[in-house]
């Protein structure tokens, strides 16, 4: 009995075979971790700019680490699903009748037409448009149309799954099948943000665009407060100073920095505009140190997290400075019952969207200034972008692991 290659093995997804790994020397990676003069640097800039490097990446550190894809409710009802393109790789995430998640290779088993061809729906089974083999929502084969082959194993041609967790409301996923999981490397951050109830707040709206620049540019220009005074000073730079922000938690795989808002701004509700959330006591709820919270999950995830809000980018990778992102809200739950929600729910909307548009023309400049031959390592302001040190060395870490 044969059957079909339904197995997701580290050949059959291989992006970038046989590139060497990137070569740090002694000078940068003690630059990162150590510092000159009590500054810190960044990664080099043919991090952002080299091909070879991004394929790296992509095989050794991207496809080997949990990247995030979207909310919980984009698929929230069983038959729910939504597609996504990684690295090349056709993608499809789907909510089973029993309302378990799954990520399925979109790709028929017979012929390999693409399986689920909208960008979200709801359907009993997933139905090749080629040749009407069907699957089920789990990615088991239910049907080969007309009649079975003979001789082909229907058990062994389901589409292949990659990893799938979701946490906190979020949904990521990985590529290789040893990786630990997720979960238990956020513990600490969960300890800070799981009163929020994230796993119930409601996706509001998204803003999609095309990101010409290196992922990593949107990661870092998101985690960290500096800017708020450049391209955001009009907007944000009053209401989330750089100076009044500090870590709260870090761990091996994540940072979650916060910010002690002002008591002028905290009176006048600018960090509650939907009140105070029912879950909130006074104590905790005159306790300005966690008016607005950010989490980097490296290497993918970086969000902007209050109690009546949760802001994030999706990546759809495609090369070194191309890819589909997704700028999105998500409103609490509690929040959409109380007097005029549509209304301040627009308001979040908006703010995220010209928020976006001022870190696109960040990340723009970034790419167009980062291919100078002059350049080699940045550096880190001290008090305004130390956390960042953290994500730096991870990614030195990433590089030195099999060394």
């Amino acid at each position: 009995m044969s059957s079909c290659p339904s197995k997701v093995s580290s050949s059959s997804l291989i992006f970038g075979a046989g590139v060497p790994k990137p070569v740090l020397t002694d000078e940068e990676i003690k630059l990162v971790r150590d510092g000159s003069n009590g500054v810190r640097g960044i990664l080099p800039a043919r991090f952002y700019t080299d091909p070879d490097i991004w394929k790296w990446e992509v095989e050794n550190v991207l496809k080997k680490n949990w990247l995030f894809v979207g909310p919980w409710d984009w698929a929230e009802k069983p038959g729910d699903y939504f597609t996504i393109e990684m690295f090349g790789e056709p993608l499809v995430i789907t909510r089973d009748k029993e309302g378990e998640l799954h990520c399925l290779v979109n790709s028929c088993r017979h012929r390999w037409a693409k399986v689920a061809q909208e960008e979200k729906g709801n359907a009993s089974v997933l139905v090749c448009p080629y040749h009407r083999w069907s699957y089920n929502l789990d990615g088991s084969l239910r049907a080969m149309s007309l009649e079975s082959i003979q001789g082909l194993d229907k058990k062994d041609c389901g589409l292949p799954q990659l990893r799938l967790e979701l946490w906190n409301g979020l949904i990521f996923i990985n590529f290789d099948k040893d990786a630990k999981p997720l979960a238990p490397q956020l513990a600490e951050a969960d300890k800070y943000i799981k009163n929020y109830g994230l796993s119930k707040f409601k996706f509001a709206d998204k803003m999609p665009y095309e990101s010409d620049w290196n992922y990593k540019f949107s990661f870092e220009t998101g985690f960290e407060a500096y800017h708020h005074i450049g391209v955001h000073n009009e907007r944000i730079s009053e209401a989330m100073p750089p100076a009044a922000h500090r870590v709260i938690a870090s761990g091996e795989l994540f940072t979650l920095y916060g910010q002690t808002g002002t008591q002028e701004m905290h009176e006048a509700g600018v960090y509650h505009p939907f009140g105070t959330p029912p879950w909130m006591d006074e104590q905790r709820a005159a306790d300005r140190s966690y008016d607005a919270m950010y989490l980097g999950v490296y290497p993918s995830l970086i969000c902007f997290i209050q109690p009546h809000q949760i802001s994030f980018i999706t990546t759809q990778h495609k090369s070194v400075d191309r890819n589909q992102s997704a700028s999105c809200i998500s409103i609490a739950d509690w929040a959409h019952e109380v007097p005029n929600a549509q209304t301040l729910i627009a308001n979040e909307v908006q703010f995220m969207k010209d928020v976006q548009d001022e870190d696109t023309l960040a990340c723009t400049s970034l790419q167009a200034g980062v291919r100078s031959s002059f350049n080699k390592q940045g550096y880190l302001h001290p008090k305004f972008e130390g956390w960042l040190h953290h994500y730096y060395e991870w990614w030195v870490n990433q590089i030195q692991k099999e060394e």
